[in-house]
């Protein structure tokens, strides 16, 4: 009798619970907090209602996060021009070819597009490029960094801001003498292009064009492609010490097994190892004097320059009646391109005199700010070096040190802008069998409307080159070559 009053005593109270005791019974139970016997006795309900309870919360929880899945985002307006959009976004963005575009079309978007469709949206857009590029104005660009790569034998001629990465002239050609390299000059000439200086590799074509229709303008030879060639210098004559090592091991060794010998071979080898031993490490010593104290921004004034360059020139004539090898022809690169090499250092020379005079101090006190920026700011070189400066400038060190970085920062030694645009340029080439001149428009379009989206320049982050050389925001390279881009509404 006890027990039948007992279930009709929990049967009452089952019946009485809200949808709240329900719920709080099933998440404690879906949280296995405590047993259903546990949640049942304290609940005052059966075992079957608790695990009734717990499966509709395990259902909920599941149907959530199912529906978060497959939750519509947005919804897109699927237009041809959206489409036409979506194939330049393709071909530049992600670079892929004409036959991926029309693969993902089919795949995603269920609609075919042919090839010709693919190949005329870009031939329409490409001569609306064309357009917009020929409007640029380009007096803006002070330093031109100029070089050509080359594309199934074929030369690209690029011609870049060193500043802003701003692209002015990329063209294929049959050939890269003067007279092409002219044309395309010339052409930018009529959108304004009047640069004060060109740095380059110097190649013939292009000083001749640049003696024709820009004569009054510094031309500097790229201080990378001389690095470039000694670099290459001493590796070969330090893998050629080291087999003149093994070469005489060799024959020690054999001697040693009692093989026969030529009974001059070792002091030969022995002989030929001193040698490049000493032509090794000469070449090594001169190219880190070269490097660190000739073609480093942050050195010696032009004088003390030159000097030590006729040093290391004389030195490596030294070394080439020793060994000819390469370094004769090194030499004659030494010699040919020392003024244009050093030109650089002249106008930091300009630029710290007239900083000097802002300060009413000697153009010296400049020069030693500027070598102190080769030491690492938070060193204790950096430390002592910067005493005497600071006691002799006072409040006004901070100043002039800000100055002499900008002056370092803005004088271009290298054509570094074109090799990083060169290096752009063959991501999208080296996939293509044919490049043609309306590609490379709206190629040169597409990078010069494109925001850098990673820079060591804080300047640049975020901009793209048009409009870090003109100051001037622009709309989307999209939209400027007349499509409207999609954006969802307001949440």
């Amino acid at each position: 009798m006890h027990s039948n009053c007992q279930s009709r005593t929990v049967s009452n109270h089952t019946t009485k619970l809200t949808s709240a005791r329900r719920k709080q019974i099933g998440l404690s139970a879906a949280a296995r907090k405590d047993t259903i016997t546990g949640l049942a006795n304290r609940n005052c309900v059966c075992r079957k209602t608790v695990r009734k309870a717990r499966d509709k919360t395990l259902a909920a929880v599941d149907n959530a996060f199912s529906q978060k899945q497959s939750e519509v985002l947005f919804h897109l307006p699927v237009t041809k021009r959206w489409i036409e959009s979506l194939v330049l976004g393709l071909m530049f963005i992600t670079r892929a070819s004409y036959r991926s575009i029309k693969t993902l079309i089919n795949d995603l978007f269920d609609r075919s597009i042919s090839l010709g469709k693919i190949h005329n949206i870009f031939r329409a857009a490409a001569d609306e490029a064309s357009k917009i590029n020929n409007s640029i104005d380009l007096s803006d660009i002070d330093t031109l960094c100029a070089d050509e790569l080359f594309h199934h034998n074929k030369p690209i001629l690029n011609a870049v801001d060193a500043y802003s990465y701003y692209c002015c002239t990329l063209s294929i050609n049959d050939h890269r003498d003067g007279d092409t390299w002219g044309v395309h000059l010339l052409d930018a000439k009529e959108q304004g292009l009047n640069p004060r200086v060109m740095v380059s590799d110097q190649a013939d074509g292009l000083v001749a064009a640049q003696n024709l229709v820009f004569p009054g303008i510094v031309h500097r030879y790229d201080n990378f492609h001389l690095s470039r060639m000694l670099m290459d210098l001493r590796r070969f004559y330090r893998n050629r010490f080291r087999s003149s090592i093994t070469d005489r091991k060799d024959i020690e060794r054999r001697i040693e097994h009692g093989l026969t010998v030529d009974p001059n071979a070792l002091q030969d080898a022995v002989a030929i190892e001193q040698i490049l031993k000493h032509v090794s490490t000469t070449i090594d010593q001169l190219i880190s004097w070269l490097e660190h104290d000739i073609l480093n921004k942050a050195g010696l004034p032009h004088h003390d320059r030159e000097m030590l360059y006729d040093f290391i020139l004389e030195e490596f004539r030294k070394l080439e009646k020793i060994e000819s090898h390469r370094i004769s022809s090194a030499c004659v690169t030494l010699k040919n391109k020392k003024i244009s090499s050093l030109n650089y250092v002249k106008e930091l020379d300009a630029r710290f005199t007239w900083i000097a005079q802002q300060h009413n101090i000697p153009v010296d006190c400049v020069w030693e700010m500027a070598q102190l920026q080769r030491c690492d700011y938070l060193g204790d070189t950096y430390a002592i070096r910067m005493l005497p400066l600071c006691k002799l400038l006072g409040d006004e060190f901070d100043d002039l040190e800000d100055d002499v970085l900008i002056a370092l920062d803005s004088t271009e030694r290298t054509s570094s802008a074109v090799e990083n645009q060169n290096s752009r340029v063959k991501r999208y080439t080296k996939q293509r069998n044919h490049v043609d001149n309306a590609f490379l428009n709206l190629l040169k379009f597409y990078l010069n409307h494109s925001v850098f989206t990673s820079s060591s320049r804080k300047d640049r982050k975020g901009k793209t080159p048009r409009e870090i050389m003109s100051r001037n925001k622009h709309s989307h390279w999209l939209e400027l070559l007349g499509y409207e881009r999609f954006k969802r509404k307001p949440t």
